[in-house]
């Protein structure tokens, strides 16, 4: 009996994956993020977290809220190292060297626990989506 082999070549050629932006007017949520993002392996990348109110309700009251109460979190970890406050509504995430671990959701949080001590919940500001590629030939 005869086996025929087949080798089939796939050339996958570069993915253009058009920048949008994370958030939409339509969510009716407190900031924005930076747009997504497709980053080539080892280049910088930058996500700015920007809080579109001073105010905030929670529970029924109303709080003064601003850039010290923001969170970024990665792959579910608060990000601590490379987030800078910028101003009084605004916060930046920001990565030298990237790698493909870096590849993933971003999200901004307000820090609810600033309301309430015993609170744990936080506030979704608006997610970035960052891709990491490699470069092709």
């Amino acid at each position: 009996m005869a086996y025929l082999t087949l080798l089939v070549i796939i050339y996958l050629s570069p993915i253009v994956i058009p920048t949008v932006y994370s958030c939409s007017s339509t969510f009716k949520l407190p900031g924005t993020t930076t747009e997504d993002q497709t980053i080539e392996e080892g280049q910088p990348f930058l996500i700015n977290c920007t809080l579109d109110k001073s105010k905030a309700e929670y529970d029924g009251r109303e709080y003064t809220i601003d850039s010290s109460m923001l969170v970024m979190k990665h792959k579910n970890k608060r990000l601590v190292k490379g987030v800078n406050i910028i101003n009084n509504s605004t916060i930046e995430y920001k990565v030298s060297r990237s790698s493909m671990k870096d590849s993933g959701y971003y999200f901004c949080f307000v820090d609810i626990a600033h309301f309430h001590s015993n609170s744990s919940n936080l506030k979704l500001i608006c997610p970035t989506k960052i891709i990491i590629g490699s470069k092709y030939p």
